[in-house]
């Protein structure tokens, strides 16, 4: 039985509650009480030991048996002592993360070790400058950039010349891209941008290792909204070949260093035709679901397959297990109408083919914020159209938050996992989540103005003085989660893309995963009623601002972007079957 096995029949053996209300209803379910008197695996015992002379016995054996811990280390109890589903999630969570701490490499021999055990092949020319940048910033996971892998081996499908070729028609066109060429280990800033921040911070960062790069041409996406889809039937075809080509890399002799490309030192010729399709303000579903394989919920015929939440999240609530299946728009076909980049986007420019501020947080102790989800937004994440609001991410999640008619909910009782019925208004304590502004509508904002109770806009410290504060996806990602993070409070996100730290951050450690109808969300909030739930919740926020301090650096940012150049040198490079880092010494042994 593997982990998530175990972990479900732990979850569902004590859970013993009545069948959940009709699809597409909006009640609120929560738990409360166990069995027998919950605990959590937080909790000491009060047992006193039998004598001071087993005690001391014990603790030598265990110095003995195990090293000292690195102060990172957060030790795992030994069982399960709650049996709320919460707590097990951040407990497995913490082992998970404990563990990918403990095994990151020590030294350059075994980074490159690891990497040719991950990714079956030598790490790429230059591997060593990466090696010593990441540590002189004290790069906390050195061995976690699995994303990056992924996300260029279809890319060693494509010739390199092909690669290169659609860069430049990309930059030759005004495709509302920002383009940035290296040349003699230098960049150059060739235009676009969404004003001057995106050059500055692009250039500054460039010119922290431009000279380790070959000459080459980079574009970047200076939209919210992603831009590349490539069917499925395509994109299994790269990643076969891709990792025919990585195996072909793996047997052939090694070069050390980057070739010159001869089509590179060519202008950027102008392009009179694009190969993104401009679909804004329309439907993007059928598009936007391409990649996704054919026998997916997403892709059914008939447009009504149920969502596969089996896959990430725990029933009855929703709790999420696995925040990146979570995230898979092919398995939840009902974001075709929640989202607003597939409903309705401001802007989507689209290709199928493969081409490459707030203040200082205040340290407010726990006990002195409020224990609430607290909120302030506006309708963006979509254009609304012909009453279309009612089903876009922002309008629903917030109507289940905060609707104003009587409903009912359930609501754990005492002993066991029976339900009793409870009022919506017993637990309007529990948020404070209001629209500050009505925007991205058409003729039919006076009809949101008067359903929601929008408020007048507060100073964002505001927030810091909640224990619970969420982050939702606007256009795209959020830009606020980063300060969230820093802030002490626990930050419940719910989001469906994907960004470079999502290797960095572990879900039930550092931040609550939400499932895409927020069931769960009075329950979490809830459970920080119990001495249970209240030590796990501080526990997260006082871990997330800690390991933002760590990994969410501009450092971090750094460290990243010069390893996905690396590789993104290599494969674009037309000699990049024999490219690779040749070690000074013997793989795993460390290097002087």
């Amino acid at each position: 039985m593997n982990l998530l096995q175990s972990l479900q029949a732990g979850v569902m053996a004590i859970f013993d509650i009545p069948g959940a209300g009709p699809r597409g209803q909006h009640n609120y379910n929560l738990l409360s009480g166990a069995r027998e008197k919950s605990q959590h695996y937080y909790s000491r015992t009060t047992k006193k030991t039998r004598t001071v002379a087993c005690a001391v016995a014990a603790v030598i054996f265990f110095l003995w048996c195990f090293p000292l811990l690195p102060a990172n280390y957060n030790r795992v109890a030994d069982e399960y002592l709650c049996d709320h589903p919460i707590s097990i999630l951040a407990s497995n969570a913490r082992q998970v993360f404990n563990e990918t701490l403990m095994r990151q490499s020590k030294s350059l021999g075994e980074a490159v070790a690891e990497y040719q055990r991950r990714y079956d092949m030598p790490p790429p020319p230059h591997f060593d400058k990466w090696y010593e940048f990441a540590e002189q910033r004290n790069t906390m996971l050195i061995d976690e950039y699995d994303a990056i892998y992924h996300a260029l081996l279809p890319f060693w499908g494509l010739s390199p010349s092909t690669i290169r070729s659609r860069v430049k028609e990309d930059l030759g066109f005004d495709n509302v891209v920002m383009g940035i060429s290296i040349r003699n280990g230098e960049p150059i800033h060739l235009g676009n941008g969404q004003g001057n921040f995106q050059r500055d911070a692009a250039m500054k960062q460039f010119g922290q290792f431009a000279q380790w790069l070959p000459d080459m041409d980079l574009e970047f996406n200076v939209h919210d909204e992603p831009r590349v889809v490539v069917p499925h039937q395509d994109l299994h075809r790269l990643v076969l070949k891709g990792h025919a080509a990585h195996a072909d890399l793996n047997r052939n002799p090694l070069v050390d260093r980057f070739s010159s490309n001869n089509d590179t030192v060519e202008p950027i010729p102008e392009v009179l035709t694009t190969r993104f399709l401009n679909i804004e303000k329309q439907e993007t579903w059928l598009y936007s679901r391409l990649s996704c394989p054919p026998d997916s919920p997403t892709m059914d015929l008939d447009g009504n397959a149920p969502e596969n939440t089996s896959t990430f999240a725990l029933e009855p609530l929703g709790f999420i297990f696995n925040q990146s299946a979570s995230s898979d728009i092919c398995n939840n076909p009902s974001l075709h109408r929640r989202l607003g980049i597939f409903e309705w986007p401001n802007a989507f420019k689209l290709t199928n083919e493969l081409v490459g501020g707030y203040d200082p947080e205040p340290d407010i102790p726990w006990e002195w914020r409020k224990s609430q989800l607290y909120w302030r937004g506006t309708t963006t994440g979509g254009h609304s159209h012909g009453g279309s609001w009612h089903n876009l991410q922002r309008q629903h999640r917030h109507q289940i938050l905060e609707r104003k008619e009587e409903s009912t909910c359930r609501f754990g009782g005492d002993e066991g996992w029976k339900a009793r019925i409870a009022n919506q208004t017993d637990l309007g304590d529990y948020f404070n989540t209001h629209f500050v502004d009505i925007v991205d509508c058409e003729e039919e904002s006076d009809a949101e103005w008067e359903h929601f109770n929008v408020v007048d806009r507060e100073d964002h410290n505001e927030a810091w003085g909640y224990r619970y504060i969420l982050d939702m996806d606007g256009h795209a990602y959020s830009g606020r989660f980063y300060a969230f993070m820093r802030s002490k409070s626990v930050p419940l996100k719910l989001t469906f893309f994907r960004e470079w730290h999502q290797e960095l951050l572990f879900p039930w450690v550092h931040y609550v995963p939400l499932n895409k109808d927020v069931n769960e969300i009075p329950e979490i909030v809830r459970f920080e009623q119990d001495p249970a739930g209240q030590e796990i919740a501080q526990s997260i926020g006082e871990e997330g601002q800690s390991w933002a301090a760590k990994v969410l650096r501009n450092d971090d940012m750094d460290v990243y972007m010069f390893r996905l150049m690396l590789e993104y040198a290599r494969v674009q490079d037309d000699q990049r079957q024999h490219l690779g880092f040749i070690s000074p010494g013997p793989v795993g042994e460390s290097l002087p």
